[in-house]
């Protein structure tokens, strides 16, 4: 399979996002509770990723069916005596202070509207028989993320995402691949590499977990992804390949996993004031960008783009771009207004590129 893998190419202002830390955090939520305190502070104005992922069970039998994702379930919505009426049944919650209550389900980039602390729980009028937790990983100051898969027959797969060094990334994956008659999460064994056992020298990773998501940075040694890791690279750098470690896979079928990979960004490269983010470089001028952004892209394959812009809540601002184009560069501007027309408020921004492969995202600042 060739992927059909974007450049996206943004002439803008950088201005660096209020952060709250400099590393990911990692906060177990129990479903058996309320609201967890994760011991995070936002600040109001503070922009975050929150990737949850997991199941909570909502009964006591620790062989029922009902365990949840942070997504919660699809049959219902919540009452009147839930956290969150009309929200989805069991989803993952969250609330700064005593604030507004707010869905967060498997993926929110959050802004602050106020300062307080960050509270997570499940939608759910009636806890103490719940049990299981839910792993949520609260990532500041991200830079770009994006979404990309991993087939179940074709080997190292190309993501055409680029990581600096020192670059911190953090890796979620679902889904389910076949091969021969069993199935296997992205994550069957663990990241740790415990139950299942390690591969043989004819794996592609032979030291990792056999029928386990494994990484590989350009020509250094392979790593274990699962379905959930963090992960900074101070010694290497390059092109990002992701595959199953299976050392045939000519009997897998049917299956994908869906991967998405976050970054904050290289701290050598934000160090000297001219950030580097994999496959965006950055023109400083004009400084601060009052209103045009132009965009390029380079894409080795003719196929179909859509090139969207999104503010940090995650509401579709405008869409730029919406065809089938050919192989090449192509450029395109924005003259920083929404769809109907208006100017954009100042503050940050996500500029969304869409092909058949993959999902790229790279933030961008506007400031009047």
């Amino acid at each position: 399979m060739r992927h059909l893998i974007p450049i996206l190419i943004l002439t803008l202002t950088f201005v660096a996002t209020p952060a709250v830390a400099s590393l990911a955090t990692m906060v177990e939520v129990p479903g058996s509770i309320d609201w967890t305190d994760t011991g995070i502070t936002l600040m109001e104005g503070d922009v975050v990723l929150l990737l949850g992922h997991g199941r909570i069970h909502t009964d006591p039998l620790s062989h029922s069916n009902n365990c949840y994702s942070p997504a919660g379930s699809a049959a219902g919505d919540a009452g009147a005596d839930y956290p969150l009426p009309g929200g989805s049944c069991y989803a993952l919650l969250g609330r700064i202070g005593e604030g507004d209550i707010f869905v967060v389900s498997d993926f929110k980039m959050l802004t602050a509207g106020a300062s307080g602390p960050l509270y997570l729980g499940p939608n759910d009028n009636f806890v103490s028989d719940n049990h299981g937790v839910w792993d949520v990983v609260v990532l500041p100051g991200v830079e770009w993320y994006g979404w990309t898969r991993v087939e179940d027959n074709n080997g190292w797969v190309d993501t055409g995402f680029d990581i600096g060094m020192n670059e911190e990334v953090c890796f979620t994956a679902s889904g389910r691949f076949f091969t021969s008659s069993d199935f296997y999460t992205g994550n069957h064994t663990g990241p740790s590499g415990q139950g299942w056992g390690a591969g043989s020298g004819s794996y592609p990773a032979p030291d990792l977990t056999g029928m386990s998501l494994v990484g590989r940075i350009a020509d250094c040694d392979p790593f274990p992804i699962g379905d959930l890791m963090y992960k900074n690279f101070p010694d290497c750098e390059g092109r990002l390949h992701l595959c199953i470690n299976d050392q045939g896979w000519g009997d897998n079928h049917d299956s994908t996993w869906h991967v998405f990979v976050a970054s904050t960004g290289a701290v050598s490269s934000i160090a000297n004031g001219n950030p580097v983010i994999p496959g965006v470089e950055f023109s400083m001028f004009p400084n601060p960008a009052l209103a045009r952004t132009h965009i390029a892209l380079d894409l080795p394959e003719a196929g179909p783009v859509k090139i969207q812009v999104f503010d940090a809540s995650g509401r579709s601002v405008a869409t730029l771009l919406d065809e089938t184009l050919s192989a090449g560069r192509h450029e395109i501007e924005w003259n920083g207004c929404s769809t109907n027309g208006r100017p954009v408020a100042p503050g940050v921004y996500f500029c969304q590129s869409t092909t058949e492969s993959q999902v790229l995202v790279r933030k961008l600042s506007i400031a009047r």
